[in-house]
């Protein structure tokens, strides 16, 4: 039977049962508009007139009747189709019930059998599939005897269910669909909300991913209350992710129009339905319902990425750790932002070609790889953003580091340990074990010292007899802080992604602190990191009081609840420039900072912690006064 045959079927039993009734209603229970219904009735009464069965009356103003030939029995009256054929088509009517029905509401079969104008032999057929289908969707229908049945299993899958069946329906229109399952839920203003955001954001989804994200935030909204008591894992870690921020962003602006505030598992469900419409993780329909190991695409994506590089370059820079968390962590935003922003029209491409021309063809060699994982186009700029991490590690490995072991442990005992060191630091070049407690070190020579007990100085850290992951973590700050000898301390890799070349405002004049401010927001802004009020914020805490430091740095920043996500600006001066009564400065850090996840406050409390270091080694501050480039000076930072 096709549909037209099984709407049609429906439409007779409806009439049937009822001896007038208005085309309207007839449109709300079969699910389809009143002109696609009034056409069915078309087809139905042509078809009653041509077997001699009767006819359907327009009665104006009150609706429509059937009329039956008076040897015809309507009880027993159905299109020369069987009723098993209709599952396909009350299939969908059925999940919906029992999707839409509270977790402690129970339904029979026979209440719905009657609702649906079906026999109990062909509701029972369709319930069959619909537990196929739900328990695809890790949901299951209890039944319990003169009680009925209902739909178990956790919230999450619950609305991803929902989701599933209503992205399934091509033939109605979304908001028909979704207003069935969040009644009195103004719909449109939660489409507003979106837009909203995504101007906020400078960025614009596809009407598909919409309509997904949509969804999710009309269940998140409707069903908090549900969110609010079950206990549920979604994305570990999904913090981490840019689309976490751009949820946060959706829900802020929610409270601000009236709605209560949501849980935190709201958030991440749809943060991993953003994840999922901007393709930043490649997975269909059918695999949202896996675990969480099923979403290792971007780990997989900078494998290859780094594996083609080094193919290219005749390098192998597969082990270098530092490599791989720096470029997962600048990736998970700027995919989102190539996927639904504005491009990026800094031009630091040109000067990035010239200096480093065989590393930026290693990498435009892997463009076509963002088209296969993510389906996007990668910009120049872009490109050149991962040129400065691959020669960072190139950078590395022409300068490993020797690490000096101290141990008075056997020889058996101290050559595995430092086999355990070279597996899982890769950062180091060689591993020198030696009894004495503080070796000679050669001129020019980049060494850390380790020692598994007390030597009694302080530039040697301590480690277990057998190091585990926290002595690993240990050394592995010292390389990344520069804690050693020979080397000077800068900013950590940690961090490197709060910052970006584009936003360095290298050797300004010193005219006016407002119009210097108001132009390095206004290109936060412009990149979507910040809202357009965040510099009315920003100013009004200026007037208020001084974000001089000390050691002529002073670090500015508004509201964070206009920060989209963080980042830092950085800008020197030609000249000294009066920033309070008593205090000049000479460089400035402009944090848009976001103390939403432990994530963004641990980079945070990190940047502070190196800036003083950097505030407090007069060569390092004098060389990023000195710097004329932007490029140069985030490369600086970073080296």
């Amino acid at each position: 039977m096709n549909k037209n045959q099984q709407y049609q079927n429906t439409i007779l039993r409806i009439l049937v049962d009822s001896p007038q009734i208005t085309v309207k209603k007839i449109a709300e229970k079969i699910g389809l508009s009143e002109k696609t219904t009034r056409l069915q009735l078309d087809y139905l009464n042509e078809y009653l007139n041509q077997n001699s069965i009767g006819c359907i009356e327009r009665i104006p103003g009150k609706g429509v009747k059937l009329t039956l030939e008076k040897t015809i029995n309507g009880k027993f009256l159905h299109l020369t189709v069987q009723d098993s054929s209709l599952n396909a088509h009350i299939l969908p009517q059925i999940l919906e019930k029992l999707l839409k029905s509270k977790p402690i509401m129970y339904i029979t079969q026979k209440s719905l059998a009657t609702e649906l104008y079906v026999s109990l032999p062909t509701l029972r057929k369709a319930i069959a599939e619909a537990r196929i289908w739900l328990k695809e969707n890790n949901l299951e229908i209890e039944t319990i005897k003169n009680k009925g049945m209902r739909v178990i299993g956790n919230e999450v899958s619950v609305r991803f269910a929902i989701r599933n069946l209503i992205v399934q329906d091509q033939e109605r229109p979304v908001v028909q669909k979704l207003c069935k399952f969040v009644p009195g839920l103004s719909i449109d203003k939660c489409r507003s909300i979106i837009k909203f955001a995504e101007e906020k954001w400078k960025i614009q989804f596809s009407s598909e991913s919409l309509d997904r994200i949509l969804i999710m935030l009309c269940l998140s909204l409707y069903r908090k209350k549900l969110s609010d008591h079950l206990q549920f894992t979604i994305i570990e870690g999904i913090e981490r992710f840019n689309e976490y921020n751009f949820a946060e962003t959706i829900y802020q602006i929610a409270e601000e129009q009236g709605y209560d505030p949501v849980s935190s598992n709201d958030k991440r469900i749809l943060a991993y339905e953003i994840l999922l419409s901007s393709k930043l993780v490649w997975l269909d329909d059918s695999e949202d319902k896996k675990d969480i190991d099923e979403l290792t695409v971007l780990d997989q994506f900078v494998s290859k990425l780094i594996f083609t590089v080094s193919d290219v370059l005749k390098e192998d820079l597969s082990k270098d750790q530092m490599l791989i968390e720096d470029l997962k962590e600048h990736l998970r935003s700027a995919i989102f932002r190539i996927k639904y922003g504005s491009a990026d029209q800094t031009l630091i491409g040109k000067q990035l070609k010239q200096e480093f021309n065989k590393v930026y063809l290693s990498v435009w060699s892997t463009s076509q790889l963002f088209e296969e994982y993510f389906d996007i186009q990668i910009s120049e700029n872009e490109v050149s953003y991962i040129v400065l991490y691959i020669e960072s590690a190139l950078m590395r490995k022409k300068n490993k580091s020797n690490l000096f072991y101290t141990t008075n442990q056997s020889r058996s005992a101290s050559h595995y340990v430092a086999e355990l060191l070279k597996l899982n630091i890769p950062e180091i070049n060689e591993i020198r074990i030696v009894r004495s407690s503080l070796p000679t070190v050669k001129k020019g020579e980049s060494t850390i010292h380790v020692a598994d007990h007390d030597t009694g100085f302080s530039n040697i850290i301590k480690i277990s007899k057998i190091p585990d992951n926290k002595d690993f973590l240990e050394i592995r700050k010292a390389l990344r802080h520069g804690q050693m000898p020979l080397t000077q301390s800068k900013f950590s890799k940690s961090i490197q992604s709060l910052f970006a070349p584009n936003l360095f405002f290298m050797n300004e004049e010193s005219i006016s602190k407002e119009l210097l401010l108001k132009k390095m927001t206004n290109k936060l802004a412009e990149e979507g990191y910040v809202s357009q009020d965040y510099f009315s914020t920003l100013w009004k805490r200026e007037q208020e009081t001084s974000t001089c430091v000390g050691n002529k740095t002073a670090i500015p920043h508004g509201a964070m609840k206009e920060v989209n996500e963080p980042k830092i600006a950085v800008c020197t001066l030609k000249t000294k420039m009066q920033w309070s009564k008593d205090e000049e400065v000479q460089l400035i850090f402009l944090l848009a900072a976001k103390m939403n996840t432990k994530v963004n406050i641990d980079k945070t409390k990190t940047f502070y912690s190196d800036l003083i270091r950097i505030t407090e080694n007069e060569e390092i501050f004098e060389k990023l006064i000195n710097s004329q480039d932007g490029v140069k000076a985030y490369r600086f930072l970073f080296s």
